[in-house]
């Protein structure tokens, strides 16, 4: 917006931006919750031709809701994505706990019994990730994204609990310290 009796240095910022922002293409990512549905989903959108202009694909994959597709699958299952639909492919959702404890009042999604080989510890969390990392990349896919490594406990209070359900899927302890969960995101996944 430019003011009313603007001087013309203002018009020629206003022309700036506004050819700046035309040039500026944002990449489109189509995200599928649950990777067992990608193929049903794009192979839907591209038979009706009505979605097609999007950079890439993405899918939510936690391991531990997700266990219709193992792990040692997702790079496969990647490599299939990437070839069959010529888009770079990510995992745009992902956790894993780092305790089955909680630090507050509020029931964590997470529980149970870990994943063989991934014990709910940090060292635990970061070897799982670095897994699944090497596997998007290893299936030719551009990586992927840790959902929301910070909801750590708080006073905050809505109709399920007072605290956080996703406390033990951070990268953080209870005391706000980050821990060694994050390790991963310093790992060699050159192939």
């Amino acid at each position: 917006m430019v003011a009313i009796g603007c001087c013309a240095q203002c018009w020629h910022q206003s022309r700036a931006r506004r050819s700046g922002l035309s040039t500026i293409k944002p990449e489109i990512i189509l995200h599928v919750a649950d990777p067992k549905n990608v193929n049903w989903w794009f192979d839907n959108i591209r038979f009706s031709g009505l979605v097609t202009d999007f950079d890439r694909i993405g899918f939510s994959y936690y391991p531990l809701w997700h266990t219709t597709i193992p792990l040692r699958d997702i790079e496969a299952m990647v490599k299939g994505f990437v070839k069959k639909y010529e888009k770079d492919v990510m995992i745009l959702e992902t956790a894993y706990p780092w305790t089955n404890a909680g630090a507050d009042s509020y029931t964590n999604l997470f529980g149970g019994a870990p994943l063989a080989g991934y014990p709910f510890t940090t060292a635990g969390q970061s070897a799982l990730m670095t897994d699944l990392a090497k596997a998007v990349i290893n299936g030719g896919g551009a990586g992927i994204v840790y959902w929301e490594p910070d909801w750590i406990t708080s006073p905050m209070k809505d109709q399920w609990g007072t605290g956080s359900s996703w406390e033990n899927a951070t990268f953080f302890d209870f005391d706000g310290n980050l821990h060694d969960g994050i390790n991963f995101m310093t790992a060699d996944f050159s192939k």
